[in-house]
């Protein structure tokens, strides 16, 4: 049986860290920052780094520290959201972690709820739904859709968590002690992947994971976002970087790896089909294609691999012109399907009327 860290009993008293790393958020950090001071459990620390911002979002930033005490700031050169919430994780002095972007903000409740799920499933990763949040033009929240995953509180061990996928560490509470003593940090060399690794080295140490099935973060769904930016060749080597760390951590039985591989090329066929749309350099497109038909015959021969996912991989032995018509096919269906998909959520989204979140 593993080793496990000592985990502290939780207490409705314990004291969390907010961890907000923050990149030229000038127009939104507040709103970070004042659903972090208005939760209602108030034995929290909110340590906000900056990553460096040429706007005024450290100057906003240190403006709270400067009239709340339990605001905290650190300043450092651009190098990234995972150095920042490197710094914030051996700076923070909570029983428990929680990491929130500086363009999204908690319910009130939020950190109760999570403390409360914990105390009811010591040990285990607790993950919750959110909102996804609309703004308009210039920067006021309209409205926000609630996202749950699966309608009702679910358990996933080692095994189902992989399938599932938790890629994000937002929405979720971390237990400080299992993060320091495994040593447990972002890849800072890594651009794109980075959270799913960092809770998949969590979810190692964890007993398994619980989803509570109900939403208390509020994601902002804007342009230039981290998860609105689009395709680049940049992303490209840290998906294959992370993604093959995890394929190859010693723990893992045959099934979890052969999991893990198998989304692994699914990213890289889903990564080829945004740079033939996107119009990327043909030079792009080539490396794409030679990586996955180096690993295809795996991909092809998994009954893990859908029937559909196989037929798109079978394009990139196609001459480049109609495998770009099947790539461009394929991007077409896909945005059908979220079409449909906002279409038919578009009346459940709710109106957003506090003042404090404009």
């Amino acid at each position: 049986m593993q080793d496990k860290a000592t985990i502290p009993n939780s207490q409705n008293n314990a004291l969390v860290s907010i961890i907000i790393p923050a990149y030229n958020t000038e127009k939104y950090i507040h709103r970070a920052i004042e659903s972090s001071i208005r939760q209602t459990h108030t034995n929290t620390e909110i340590i906000i780094i900056d990553d460096g911002s040429s706007d005024n979002t450290l100057k906003t930033a240190q403006y709270y520290a400067d009239n709340n005490s339990r605001v905290k700031v650190i300043h450092q050169d651009n190098k990234g959201v995972s150095a920042a919430r490197n710094n914030g994780i051996r700076e923070a002095k909570g029983e428990y972690i929680i990491f929130l972007d500086s363009d999204d903000w908690l319910d009130t409740n939020a950190v109760d709820f999570l403390l409360n799920s914990q105390d009811e499933y010591p040990g285990i990763l607790i993950t919750t739904g959110h909102y996804s949040a609309l703004i308009s033009e210039n920067g006021k929240v309209l409205r926000r859709l609630s996202n749950l995953s699966f309608h009702n509180n679910r358990s996933f061990n080692k095994q189902q968590a992989v399938e599932f996928w938790f890629s994000s560490a937002c929405c979720k509470i971390f237990y400080a002690e299992i993060l320091k003593k495994y040593n447990i940090f972002f890849r800072e060399g890594i651009h794109n992947h980075e959270d799913g690794l960092f809770v998949f080295e969590y979810i190692n140490r964890a007993e398994n994971v619980i989803y509570i099935d109900k939403a208390v973060w509020n994601i902002l769904n804007r342009p230039g976002s981290a998860c609105n930016s689009g395709y680049s060749f940049k992303m490209v080597s840290s998906v294959i970087q992370a993604d093959n760390i995890m394929i190859d951590y010693p723990d893992n039985t045959p099934d979890i790896k052969e999991t893990l591989f198998i989304r692994h090329i699914k990213t890289v066929l889903g990564t080829l089909r945004n740079a033939v749309t996107s119009k990327a350099d043909i030079s792009e497109i080539i490396y794409l294609r030679k990586y996955i038909a180096e690993h295809s015959r795996s991909f092809l021969l998994s009954r893990k691999a859908s029937i559909p996912r196989k037929l798109l991989l079978l394009t990139v032995f196609m001459p480049v012109p109609f495998m770009k018509c099947a790539m461009y096919f394929a991007a077409f269906l896909k945005k059908i399907q979220i079409k449909t998909a906002e279409h038919k959520n578009k009346s459940a989204y709710e109106e957003v009327k506090e003042s404090w979140l404009q």
